[in-house]
């Protein structure tokens, strides 16, 4: 399952299959809506009950001989689970950009 989030010069594929996913706990990007328009700064909220603070969000960034992967933010989540974060879009390639979230969840640490 995809969520595809477009905008004028860059579209973003925030990927749930890389998203960690198990006993029913799931991280879930809740805005911007799916197929919304991304440029400048872009902020991204998620929701992960069941999950510790901070969640990562990472992306491939060019530069150098291959790339490297970037971290966007360290994402701090509030009693419910709740947290954003700012994706600076501007600062990332055109075209498709898969940003991975990953956690620890609470109940196993896994």
């Amino acid at each position: 399952m995809r969520k595809v989030i477009q905008g004028t010069c860059l579209a973003i594929i925030v990927s749930l299959a890389w998203i960690l996913c198990a006993r029913g706990q799931v991280i879930t990007v809740t805005s911007p809506a799916y197929r919304a328009d991304v440029h400048g700064t872009t902020v991204i909220r998620v929701n992960a009950p069941g999950f510790k603070g901070p969640l990562e969000a990472k992306s491939w960034m060019p530069g150098g001989e291959f790339g490297a992967d970037s971290l966007i933010a360290s994402v701090n989540l509030n009693t419910e689970g709740q947290g954003s974060f700012s994706f600076p879009a501007d600062r990332y390639p055109h075209g498709p950009i898969t940003v991975r979230i990953h956690g620890t969840r609470s109940g196993d640490g896994s």
